[in-house]
């Protein structure tokens, strides 16, 4: 268990520098009545694919703004990079991303759970994010 404190907190790190350049970080308040409405507005079966055009779909069909919105960030075979691109659409669009990172070399695998992932394990992730610091 507190191998995978580690990791999240090693993450975080590293993540939040994406966030804090040349932005003056705010406090969401809670709305005055109501709630926040949070959708996950079809970014496709891998969840990555994040687009304006689809966030404005949604949103018109349910005639409602989205604040925040899931998606996922599939590690794939390559090297982990930040999404970059995705968390910029959504900012653009004045919606809080909800990163689902997934250290997971092909999307078929996750679905079945049965098996060790045989490129990600919790050792190689430390050990990557480890070199990078």
């Amino acid at each position: 268990m507190r191998k995978y404190i580690l990791v999240i907190v090693i993450l975080l790190i590293l993540f939040s520098s994406v966030f804090i350049e040349n932005r003056n970080a705010q406090k969401l308040q809670p709305p005055s009545q109501g709630v926040y409405h949070s959708a996950y507005p079809d970014f496709n079966d891998s969840e990555d694919n994040v687009t304006p055009e689809r966030i404005s779909e949604f949103e018109n069909k349910v005639n409602k703004s989205i604040v925040w919105a899931p998606f996922s960030d599939n590690w794939g075979i390559s090297n982990i990079t930040f999404p970059k691109r995705s968390v910029k659409i959504l900012d653009e669009q004045n919606i809080i991303p909800y990163i689902r990172m997934m250290p997971i070399s092909k999307i078929e695998c996750s679905n079945e759970a049965k098996e060790a992932d045989p490129v990600y394990n919790l050792q190689k992730i430390i050990k990557v994010l480890m070199m990078k610091n």
